[in-house]
């Protein structure tokens, strides 16, 4: 006699529900942002650092700062 695969359901008692964790979506912090490389003169670069350190920043945030000033851009 052939067992019916099914059988074993009626069996089953109540099943607990799953318990799924739910997380917030993580937001790209670059999404505005694009890539850009350069060569810039060591002296240049050199003191762009003493100035970062010197204003507790860093120098992306200086160059972005510069460009915006030339660019007539409000920060």
């Amino acid at each position: 006699m052939i067992r019916n695969p099914f059988e074993d359901l009626k069996n089953v008692s109540s099943i607990e529900p799953t318990i799924q964790k739910v997380s917030p979506i993580k937001e790209n912090k670059r999404a505005n942002e694009s890539r850009y490389m350069l060569w810039m003169d060591k002296n240049i670069l050199n003191e762009l650092k003493t100035r970062a350190l010197e204003k507790k920043t860093n120098v992306k945030v200086l160059i972005e700062d510069a460009v915006r000033a030339y660019l007539s851009i409000d920060v």
